[in-house]
């Protein structure tokens, strides 16, 4: 009977006591039924939107934190040379999620049931967010093609990401303040209840103690009882109320409660989640940020410290306890001095940088010997970040590549680049008041050494010789051009006689007996002479006749010398004859392009070609281009020839397939022709060829004159597409300013070196400095004149990116390449 009475409705419970009780009751049903009703529809929308709203946030802050991550990931793998494979997946993978939160975004922003601060805040978001991808994808794409700048804008995204954080955290609070009210309106709501029907309670209390009991028994009671447990529940209590029992409306109302627990303790539990999450990607990027290969320090508009990695701190010698959030510039360099890695005046630093600005990049040496390149990038809040980066041994390499670009590996003399400066030098000087002197001195029978001791013999025998011409030349320069070539500048000859004794002594040195490896081997010497400004004060041209003149001394029998002499100039009529051949060939189509293929060392296929021009001559035949190439420089006609096979291989190549390249050789006359950018884009236009197949080779001598205009050719054909290769890298002429003057795509390293591959040790010193130059400047590097598979696998081993030579293919005629490439890929892939 009483569980009856407990599940009977409170309106028939109040009925059946007084009409009074009645009336009271009623209005207490009333009440309750609304609050009911409004309970159910709040907690409704409390579980439907607010709690809805939480949730999509949090998804929203979890893709932000993802697609942050894959952007550090992405520019810390392309610094460390992660394969382009996995960083494209990266990239891919940074777009979708990138792409996700920016449709979360939007569809939170079409949500009904947000507030005005809410949308406002969510649309903030969505701007900052898509400033933020924008930024990220210029830092992705960045990165792939140099990781150093790359990992510089990660300050400034970083910056982006920091203020998008933010504005979700500023929405999660928002809708979480939001959730909080609509549950403290609950319990307020809950509060008057209570308050309402224990009044109602007390006025039925004046009509019977058994009515009153009634009351409090059936209704005020439990309510007490769901109040203290909404209060417990409000403060994280447990709520000891078993009321699921009664079917009436507390039971009902209960329920409801019991529900809404239930649903806050869940999500609280996935708001930890989140939060253990969001710990642990702090985690990842603390770990990510003290892994760089670079040191980091950040600082604000005041010059203080607010992050720094553990690499700069170990690069510098520093504490942890120092370098911290808060420590200033001054104190940094002021600690870096007391242990020896700061060399500077700190005044004088802290003045110049103020005067300078923040985005600076230095590469100062340190008191130990390290060089370390340091670039400063101001970000957009008025601070700072810097860069540290340890370039000694890049330095190192690239001073050993220069000394071996001016001068002979094997002999230590100068180059003939250094050489022809010397001669520029010594002819310019405005205090020259007597003759300068340039010998052309050629080794007689040094061929001879070599087939009968050996090439290391000869080796030893030039650096023998060397010697020699050290010691006779004494303030002068002495230089070797090549082989067995040696040149020599004598400056303040007051007569010829003194450049004759000169001569004389040379030719007695040289005649002299040499031990080498056990053996007296001796070996004589012709030599030409030509002395300014007598026969000249042109570099080229004093070198030129002095050539000649020895060319006269190994005609007359050699072991002798020669001055110049006009006369000697009679070898200029055949030149002559050959020149009015030259200027017709073209005209009774007697060139022709053969070609040979450059085969990729990693992936064992062709991958183009190098177009070598023939001149059938009508009577004279086949006649080398080192015949008629420097004629052709020499009278300009190279200009018409180049245009020819610039425009011949173009078309030849349009019907090769899709990805072979085709490689043209341009003389520095070409290169000095400023309508170069427009011929190389009609012959591109005629044949239909895509300009990313084209390929320009040239020479170190083209870039010996410092030409704005050339420069600018080249950077006109470059931005068109068409790449530039340095040809005959390392033959004498070579320097590391062209390589900075210049963004080439190829360097060539010249035949003479893959020849003597396992035979001398600085030959394949030189193809590694030069094969690691090309991977840090990112350009590929092409081995010519390969033709065993001993050089091949030294070339493999050293890092060269591709190798051409007689080992493959001599240069076919076009008509045969279908048949060599088809022969070429069966060969490789055996």
């Amino acid at each position: 009977m009483i569980r009856l009475l407990r599940n009977l409705p409170i309106s028939v419970k109040a009925f059946s006591a007084s009409a009074v009780l009645l009336i009271c009751i009623g209005a207490l049903g009333t009440q309750a039924s609304i609050f009911l009703s409004n309970l159910k529809t709040d907690l409704k929308s409390l579980s439907d939107s607010s709690l809805s709203k939480q949730q999509q946030v949090l998804d929203i802050a979890k893709g932000a934190i993802d697609t942050h991550i894959d952007v550090f990931r992405y520019v810390a793998w392309a610094s460390t040379g992660v394969k382009p494979a996995t960083l494209d997946t990266l990239e891919g993978q940074f777009r979708q999620e990138s792409a996700k939160v920016s449709a979360s975004l939007g569809d939170l922003a079409a949500r009904a049931d947000l507030t005005e601060p809410e949308r406002v805040a969510v649309t903030e978001a969505a701007t900052k967010w898509q400033r933020y991808v924008d930024a990220a994808h210029d830092t992705v794409e960045i990165s792939a093609t140099d990781p150093a700048l790359g990992t510089v804008m990660l300050g400034g995204i970083d910056d982006e990401y920091t203020r998008v954080g933010f504005d979700i955290q500023t929405i999660l609070s928002l809708v979480t303040m939001e959730t909080r009210s609509n549950a403290q309106n609950l319990f307020s709501q809950a509060g008057l209840n209570q308050r309402f029907i224990v009044l109602v309670g007390l006025a039925a209390l004046l009509f019977g103690v058994g009515v009153t009991f009634m009351m409090s028994h059936s209704i005020v009671a439990p309510i007490q009882a769901v109040t203290k447990a909404l209060q417990a529940v409000s403060v994280g209590g447990a709520a000891d109320v078993k009321l699921t029992d009664r079917s009436d409306e507390i039971g009902q109302m209960w329920r409801a409660i019991s529900l809404f627990r239930r649903k806050l303790e869940s999500d609280n539990q996935l708001l930890g989640a989140r939060e253990q999450e969001l710990t642990t990607q702090n985690l990842r990027f603390d770990a990510a940020l003290n892994n760089m290969s670079q040191g980091l320090v950040m600082f604000d508009r005041d010059n203080r410290v607010t992050v720094a990695n553990r690499h700069y701190m170990e690069m510098y010698r520093l504490s942890a306890d120092l370098v911290r959030p808060g420590c200033s510039l001054r104190q940094l360099l002021e600690a870096r001095q007391a242990v020896g890695t700061f060399g500077e005046n700190i005044e004088s630093y802290l003045a110049r940088h103020a005067a300078e600005g923040i985005i600076a990049r230095k590469t100062p040496e340190l008191p130990d010997g390290r060089v370390i390149s340091i670039v400063n990038t101001r970000m957009s809040d008025g601070g700072w970040v810097s860069t540290h980066k340890d370039v000694t041994e890049q330095c190192r390499a690239e001073q050993r590549i220069a000394h071996m670009a001016g001068h002979d590996a094997l002999t230590g003399l100068p180059n003939r680049l250094l050489f022809r400066e010397g001669m520029e030098q010594a002819l310019a000087a405005p205090d020259r008041d007597n003759s300068v002197a340039v010998l052309s001195i050629d080794l007689d029978c040094f061929k001879e050494v070599n087939d009968t001791h050996g090439h290391p013999a000869g080796d030893a025998l030039l650096r023998g010789v060397a010697d020699r011409l050290r010691r006779c030349v004494g303030d002068g320069m002495v230089a070797r051009l090549g082989g067995d070539e040696f040149a020599m500048i004598r400056v303040g000859a007051q007569s010829a006689e003194d450049v004759v004794l000169l001569a004389e002594r040379i030719l007695k040195t040289l005649g002299e007996p040499m031990k080498v490896e056990g053996h007296d081997i001796r070996v004589g010497s012709s030599i030409g002479i030509a002395i300014a400004p007598a026969h000249g004060d042109d570099p080229d041209e004093l070198l030129k006749h002095a050539d000649t003149a020895l060319y006269r001394a190994k005609a007359d029998g050699r072991r002798t010398f020669r001055l110049f002499e006009p006369e000697m100039n009679i070898q200029a009529l055949a030149r002559r004859s050959l020149e009015a051949d030259l200027r017709g060939a073209l005209d009774r189509g007697e060139f022709e392009l053969h070609y040979q293929p450059f085969v990729n060392v990693l992936s064992n296929q062709v991958t183009g070609f190098e177009a070598l021009i023939r001149w059938n001559h009508r009577d004279k035949g086949l006649i080398p281009p080192a015949d008629f190439i420097p004629l052709a420089e020499e009278t300009g006609l190279i200009n018409p020839i180049g245009d020819w096979v610039l425009r011949q291989a173009c078309m030849d190549a349009a019907d090769w397939p899709a990805g072979l390249q085709i490689a043209v050789n341009l003389s520095p006359v070409q290169l000095r022709n400023r309508a170069l950018p427009r011929l190389v884009i009609l012959a591109l236009a005629a044949a239909r060829l895509d300009p990313k197949r084209l390929e320009l080779e040239i020479t170190e001598t083209a870039l010996l004159k410092d030409d704005e205009a050339l420069l600018a050719s080249l950077h006109h054909l470059r931005a068109l597409g068409v790449r530039i290769a340095m040809d005959d890298f390392g033959t004498g002429y070579s320097s590391l300013k062209y390589l900075r003057s210049f963004p080439f795509d190829k360097i060539k390293i010249d035949r003479s070196f893959v020849n003597e591959l396992g035979i001398r040790l600085d030959s394949a010193a030189i193809v590694r400095a030069v094969a690691e130059l090309g991977r840090s400047l990112a350009m590929t590097t092409t081995a010519e004149g390969v033709e065993t598979e001993a050089q091949l696998a030294h070339l493999k081993h050293e890092g060269c990116t591709e190798v051409q030579g007689y080992l493959f293919s001599r240069p076919r005629p076009a008509g045969e390449l279908a048949s060599l490439i088809s022969t070429l890929e069966k060969r490789l892939a055996a």
